[in-house]
């Protein structure tokens, strides 16, 4: 079976490429480990091991090993800081350059959602004769 996205799907990604090119022609030195954000993000299940727990997941972030663990502003490049240590002052970190902000980042837009699965878990589960939907 081919799967194929939906018009809207397929138009959001070609919105995407083109946001993506403007931001790369306008920050050509991002950083290209976390997308200019300055942070990168993992999600781990918090339930510890053998106890009854439901699974779950969180989100949590550290500062970009490429980038501001260097002292490179995530946005311009440009070295403006000493390393992680000038943050530790608990005040919103901003690129004296090109005015990157910590606390609202410009960055490297994200991928846009896509449902078009469930359509195609549809048409699977038809398929196979177990149309739970109707």
């Amino acid at each position: 079976m081919r799967h194929e996205h939906t018009d809207q799907c397929k138009r959001q990604h070609v919105l995407l490429q083109v946001e993506r090119k403007r931001y790369a022609a306008r920050w050509p030195n991002y950083c290209r480990k976390c997308g200019g954000e300055g942070f990168t993000w993992y999600t781990y299940d918090p339930s510890p091991a053998g106890v009854s727990l439901s699974p779950g997941s969180m989100e949590d972030c550290d500062p970009c090993p490429d980038c501001i663990e260097k002292g490179l502003c995530p946005r311009c490049g440009r070295k403006v800081w000493d390393g992680i240590d000038d943050w530790e002052n608990n005040e919103p970190v901003m690129c004296p350059l090109c005015g990157w902000d910590e606390s609202e980042p410009d960055s490297m837009p994200p991928e846009p959602e896509c449902y078009c699965w469930v359509g195609w878990e549809k048409q699977e589960l038809a398929e196979v004769g177990l149309d739970r939907w109707g």
